[in-house]
């Protein structure tokens, strides 16, 4: 009966909903009603932890606590990592250094890009979820989403890290643990070995880094910084994706190389 109810539970999407609803609205809480320093490692180091937990244990309640061990490791983790990454990168790129009388109007627009993506990576994970109790038809829509949220999450986190962090050494290391997970979560997603698969992700990771760090010492501006190593990631994990389906071509790997070589030129120009 545990297995039935999982798949017959049409008021997962009205939780999964609410929960959506609910984090954008702490955007508008967290910036005006808690004294955050958005220049201090410390404040923002634990505002991300918070939002991963919450969103963890709140993931967990909106499927009913029925769950597997892949989702405890690698499809809730990668919804919790997207949001709390997500609700730093826009405190830091929108509100770091933007006066007060702007912020209200600012959040309330932010607002609604939080619910859309948040909602749209619950709605994932729960694909993800009910998958590993059974094939479902929608699992390369749930991997397609998990692609495009990963190049987010890229995004998201090499700004805040870059802007957050001083110490050179310390961003190379984070930067490259983060791309790590970032990717290991979404390649898990395809089903390959899991030695392949942590090889990949960390030749992918290092590559962004190397990358990003790149850019770093040729004094790119930091809101441009973040799209090298994203058009890195969209190349080859989108190769990996395209080998699983035999259907890697000249053509493609020109595509994704003529997009890594715009996005250099584009950001070195600015």
């Amino acid at each position: 009966m545990a297995e039935v109810s999982i798949y017959t539970d049409s008021g997962k999407r009205g939780r999964l909903f609410v929960l959506a609803s609910l984090l954008a609205i702490s955007l508008f809480f967290v910036r005006n009603a808690f004294d955050i320093d958005l220049r201090s490692i410390s404040h923002l180091a634990g505002l991300t932890a918070s939002y991963f937990v919450a969103v963890y244990i709140l993931l967990l309640w909106a499927f009913r606590f029925q769950f597997t061990r892949s989702s405890l490791l690698v499809v809730i983790p990668q919804s919790a990592l997207f949001v709390s990454l997500q609700m730093v990168f826009l405190l830091l790129f929108f509100f770091a250094d933007l006066q007060r009388v702007y912020q209200f109007v600012i959040i309330f627009i932010l607002s609604s890009f939080v619910f859309v993506t948040t909602y749209i990576s619950f709605l994932m994970s729960n694909i993800f979820n009910v998958s590993t109790f059974k094939p479902l038809p929608l699992i390369e829509v749930a991997r397609t989403t998990s692609y495009i949220l990963t190049l987010l999450t890229t995004y998201f986190v090499t700004f805040s890290i870059v802007y957050s962090l001083e110490n050179f050494l310390t961003i190379c290391i984070v930067l490259f643990g983060l791309y790590f997970i970032i990717v290991l979560l979404h390649l898990t997603h395809l089903g390959g070995a899991i030695p392949k698969t942590t090889q990949y992700a960390s030749i992918i990771a290092f590559v962004m880094t190397l990358s990003a760090v790149s850019l770093f010492l040729c004094g790119v501006r930091i809101e441009l910084l973040g799209i090298v190593p994203t058009a890195v990631s969209f190349g080859l994990i989108g190769i990996e994706m395209a080998s699983i389906k035999n259907s890697v071509r000249t053509m493609l790997l020109l595509q994704y190389s003529a997009i890594f070589i715009a996005s250099i030129i584009f950001c070195l120009s600015l």
